[in-house]
């Protein structure tokens, strides 16, 4: 019974947000960054829009009402800071308070926070971890994520042919000496894990 719930309020909540990214993008113009604060969220927005069409491009994720939704919530936040002082300042801080955290997340990072983020065992030893840290740690916040964003384009028909092939799909990372792997099984997403490559 609370798993029925908690799908329930799930299901709710994402109608609400694909409610709110409809009306978002009626009502806020689409708005020139002229800001700081304004061009840094157009950024970031951009890269992850970016990556989501990769991720519908290779066939892993396909939902047209989470790509309204962070298109609205681009066009809102810049929109909020070119008109209004107080947001734009909030919003900066947010980014300032989101680098801090990271550094501290970055600094705390552990194998065991390693190990809990993958679906499949990494096997990796204090030596390994400590090489390859920042490579899991971009495992653990974003899965392949951050990886299919530094994939070159020519690239993206292969992970398409993975999946469709039940295979699996190495990953690169901001780690030359890493590489994430994708894993497909029938057809569906599979896990995700971090190895050290070899060699």
């Amino acid at each position: 019974m609370p798993s029925v719930r908690r799908e329930g309020k799930l299901y709710v909540t994402k109608q609400v947000l694909n409610f709110a990214a409809g009306q978002i993008l009626g009502l806020c113009p689409e708005r020139s960054p002229s800001t700081p604060q304004a061009r840094l969220i157009d950024q970031v927005f951009k890269r992850l829009e970016r990556i989501l069409e990769r991720d519908v491009q290779t066939g892993c994720f396909d939902d047209r009402n989470f790509s309204r939704l962070v298109r609205a919530l681009r066009r809102a936040l810049i929109y909020l800071c070119e008109e209004d002082r107080y947001y734009r300042r909030w919003v900066g801080l947010g980014a300032l308070l989101t680098a801090e955290e990271l550094g501290s997340y970055a600094d705390a990072f552990s194998p065991k926070d390693a190990v809990d983020t993958s679906a499949r065992p990494l096997g990796v030893t204090p030596a390994e971890f400590d090489a390859h840290k920042r490579a899991l740690m971009e495992l653990a916040l974003s899965g392949y994520l951050y990886g299919l964003g530094l994939m070159p384009e020519r690239d993206l028909p292969l992970i398409a042919r993975a999946r469709d092939n039940a295979g699996e799909f190495s990953m690169p990372s901001t780690d030359k000496g890493a590489y994430f792997k994708l894993f497909f099984r029938d057809r569906e997403r599979g896990p995700q894990a971090a190895k050290k490559r070899e060699g």
